[in-house]
C-alpha cells in the first residue's frame, strides 16, 4: 500500500483537491499506540474493502467506523472515518488502520520464534526424572552426595595447606578449621 501517497498527494474523489494530509503522520503513533481495535478485508470487484473499528484520540469517545477501498496494486481509492475529521477522507484514524493493514499484510507469512520449538538441543549429561507422588518422595540426604561433600572439603584444606606454606592467606582461612583457631589478629 502507498499510504504516504493517499495521504499527501492524491486528489480526493468527492472535491478533487489534493489531500495534503501532512497532520496524518501522527497516525502512524496511533497505530503503535493500539489504537486500531479491529480491521477486516473483503475483496470485491478487483479491490479490497477495508473496515476497522479505531479508538477515537478522546478517551470518552465512541470508537469509529472507519472504511477504505485499496486497489490490488496497493493504491488507496477512498477512505472515509466517522469522526469529523473522517470526511476529508484524510484522518489519522484512516492513516492508522492503513498502517494496520500495511502491518498485516508484511507480517502474514513471518514466523514467530514462539511459533517453532524450542531450537536449542538439550544438554548431553540431562538425565530424566521420574514423575512420583508427594507421599513417596524421600526428602532426607541422599547418601551418594555425602562423600563429594567430604572429598571437597579435603580439597580445600590441602588448598589452604598449600596457601599456608607459601605464606600466603585466603578470607576462607577465617572459617575453614584448623586455620580459622589458628587465627589470632582480628585484623589479620
Amino acid at each position: 500500500m502507498d499510504i504516504a501517497c493517499y495521504l499527501f498527494l492524491t486528489h480526493s474523489f468527492y472535491t478533487q483537491e489534493q489531500m495534503k494530509a501532512f497532520k496524518s503522520l501522527q497516525a502512524y503513533k496511533y497505530f503503535e499506540s493500539g489504537f486500531v481495535l479491529k480491521i477486516g478485508a473483503k475483496i470485491t470487484h478487483n479491490c479490497y474493502v477495508l473496515v476497522g473499528k479505531i479508538k477515537h484520540s478522546e478517551a470518552e469517545a465512541k470508537l469509529l467506523d472507519v472504511w477504505s477501498i485499496v486497489s490490488r496494486d496497493g493504491s488507496i481509492s477512498t477512505a472515509h472515518c466517522t469522526c469529523m475529521a473522517g470526511n476529508s477522507e484524510v484522518c489519522n484514524h484512516i492513516a492508522a488502520m492503513l498502517f494496520a493493514a500495511e502491518y498485516a499484510y508484511r507480517k502474514r507469512n513471518s514466523i514467530s520464534c514462539t511459533d517453532l520449538t524450542a531450537p536449542w538441543p538439550m544438554p548431553s549429561l540431562s538425565t530424566t526424572v521420574p514423575i512420583v507422588p508427594l507421599s513417596e518422595m524421600d526428602f532426607g540426604k541422599p547418601s551418594s552426595s555425602t562423600s563429594q561433600v567430604v572429598s571437597i572439603k579435603n580439597n580445600a584444606i590441602e588448598m589452604l595447606d598449600k596457601m599456608k606454606s607459601l605464606g600466603k592467606t585466603a578470607s576462607l582461612m577465617r572459617v575453614v578449621e584448623p586455620f580459622a583457631s589458628e587465627i589470632h589478629d582480628p585484623f589479620y
